[in-house]
């Protein structure tokens, strides 16, 4: 199983450069579309398929890899994790069954990557890294603190710092300038969200409702958080903007979203501007979560839907994982 996971996490790590950022812009979500063939990687892994039958899998996956990033800040937005789960285990079992495919998806004129990105020219070097060098082992895996898209990881870290930093308090703030990648603005595009679900992919949103509550979990994202009078009215006075560093034309081609900092202004009613600047969020790159903090979120996540012992349980289970008899047993522990 453990075996399994990385297979899937290092074939996203390869085949997501293969075809971004393009594939992104399009408006197409990656967590969906690339990770469905993550996910019918580590399936044929677990089921022990051949190279033949992992090709045809592979084939059958990219019919049905979809996921469009205009549903973002509805329920769909978090479907596409599973659904993407669901595909590839879904086109591993066809092709354990002998259901065939394209045998060389990735690379066909109409395959994968001429369909979800702009050429196979990089996919090449992509998968020739395949087993050489782990992604999973590299500076570049991230795991977000926040319950909320990676585009408001930063914006969220730089309001939290400011605002404990200083002391802030909404009545004193005239405005805020959030400066991020151009993309960011086209990916959490909900300005005015009404719904805790848009305010996962609101910039001004997440930024009044970490300096107001100074912490963003689960209970920062409910309908009734959203629509409270307080951060409604800080709202307004926040503002996103794209700095000429970060612009379109500047970074097409060099420095993605992921990789990209924010930077922020505070502009207070006493003539004061207080500002700050984050390069890596926290979770990612060199600012790694404590595991300490990484069971925090599991339990806040997990509890929603399991009960409390059961939760303990699976942690358990999980820090003992490479010695597991039977990974049947975490299946039942996660089956709430």
């Amino acid at each position: 199983m453990l075996e399994a996971y990385i297979v899937g996490f290092e074939l996203e790590a390869a085949l997501g450069p293969a075809v971004g950022p393009d594939h992104y812009e399009r408006g197409w979500h990656a967590t969906a579309t690339v990770g469905t063939m993550g996910a019918t990687a580590a399936a044929c892994r677990l089921l022990g398929l051949d190279a033949e039958r992992v090709r045809m899998a592979l084939g059958i996956a990219t019919s049905m890899a979809a996921g469009s990033r205009q549903n973002f800040g509805a329920m769909m937005q978090a479907f596409h994790s599973g659904v993407a789960a669901r595909n590839g285990v879904t086109a591993a079992l066809l092709a354990q069954r002998g259901f065939t495919a394209d045998p060389a998806i990735l690379e066909s004129r109409m395959g994968f990557c001429n369909l979800y990105g702009v050429g196979t020219g990089k996919l090449d070097a992509a998968m020739n890294s395949l087993g050489r060098e782990f992604a999973l082992l590299g500076p570049n895996l991230y795991l977000k603190l926040y319950p909320c898209g990676f585009p408001l990881q930063r914006p969220i870290d730089c309001a939290i710092e400011l605002a404990n930093a200083h002391d802030l308090q909404a009545d004193e703030i005239e405005e805020i300038h959030c400066g991020v990648h151009y993309l960011i603005p086209e990916t959490v595009f909900h300005v005015n969200p009404q719904t805790g679900l848009q305010g996962r992919t609101s910039i001004p949103y997440c930024v009044a409702r970490a300096i107001i509550d100074r912490r963003m979990g689960l209970a920062q994202f409910t309908d009734e958080k959203v629509q409270d009078p307080a951060v409604r009215a800080l709202m307004p006075r926040v503002k996103t903007v794209v700095p000429p560093e970060l612009s379109r034309e500047a970074l097409r081609g060099k420095v993605n979203a992921i990789a990209a900092p924010a930077v922020m202004d505070i502009r207070l009613r006493d003539g004061r501007t207080v500002s700050t600047r984050v390069e890596q969020f926290r979770g990612a790159g060199e600012r790694p979560l404590s595991q300490d903090e990484v069971v925090a979120k599991f339990r806040e996540c997990a509890g929603s839907v399991l009960d409390a012992p059961r939760v303990e349980r699976v942690i358990a289970t999980i820090d003992n994982l490479d010695r597991l008899a039977d990974s049947a047993e975490l299946a039942a522990l996660l089956a709430a």
